[in-house]
């Protein structure tokens, strides 16, 4: 996990055999109640964190997320649990990915790290994953 309160610089944080990239790019999100908005800050082939979500949502609701992993992909849909509220946002688990949605996350998430790990900073690893989104 990244200690943000010790440094700016962010790593990626291997949880069981799974990395969570740090990454900053936009999802759109629906649930049976909202539509709403956010920033992916961090992504692993199993799920996502997300902040400046407005509306935030609730632990233990489902919700469709949709974002572009790549300037030139189709956006990314899949079906998610919301597992984890924090303050500015909530994490989300996901479900059933189909097999392309899993390769596409797979490629994502070994890019990054592996920019990660020549000593990029997150706004650097992120323009891998998405240049169109960046946030500036």
């Amino acid at each position: 996990m990244v200690d943000r309160s010790k440094s700016n610089e962010q790593r990626p944080a291997q949880t069981g055999q799974l990395y969570r990239v740090p990454v900053r790019f936009s999802v759109k999100f629906s649930s049976k109640y909202c539509n709403g908005s956010g920033m992916v800050q961090n992504i692993s082939s199993s799920g996502a964190l997300i902040e400046d979500a407005e509306p935030p949502l609730l632990a233990g609701g489902e919700v469709k997320l949709e974002f572009s992993l790549f300037a030139d992909s189709l956006p990314i849909k899949i079906k998610a649990r919301v597992v984890r509220e924090t303050e500015e946002g909530f994490a989300v688990q996901f479900q059933k990915a189909d097999p392309r949605t899993r390769q596409i996350l797979r490629a994502a998430i070994k890019k990054a790290l592996s920019r990660a790990n020549q000593g990029l900073d997150t706004e650097e690893a992120s323009a891998l994953l998405s240049p169109a989104n960046k946030v500036r």
